[in-house]
């Protein structure tokens, strides 16, 4: 991914959605399986943003905090598998 930021960031932050065990262990345990070792550096996650850009840190973490003040913690349940272009990712869904 390259960031689409006005200026060069030197450092960018990514953010994950926090799942329980339920969700996270047993796609760690097919991402163990089926990812390259040497790529491999952290557990299975859900990303919601890929490159939020280190400028902006001030401004992105006020809201994010805004908003998971008022977010309940909700169900989600995982589907079928889908190709990216250089990877697969794995559907999402309600429930």
């Amino acid at each position: 991914h390259t960031p689409q930021t006005p200026n060069l960031e030197s450092h960018v932050y990514i953010l994950t959605l926090h799942t329980t065990p339920s969700i996270s262990h047993p796609l760690t345990q097919i991402r163990s399986e089926y990812f390259p070792p040497h790529l491999n550096r952290t557990p299975a996650h859900i990303t919601l943003f890929h490159a939020l850009p280190s400028s902006k840190y001030s401004t992105f973490d006020h809201d994010i905090t805004e908003v998971a003040k008022v977010t309940r913690p909700y169900r989600i349940s995982t589907g079928r598998p889908f190709r990216l272009r250089r990877g697969v990712a794995i559907l999402l869904d309600a429930g």
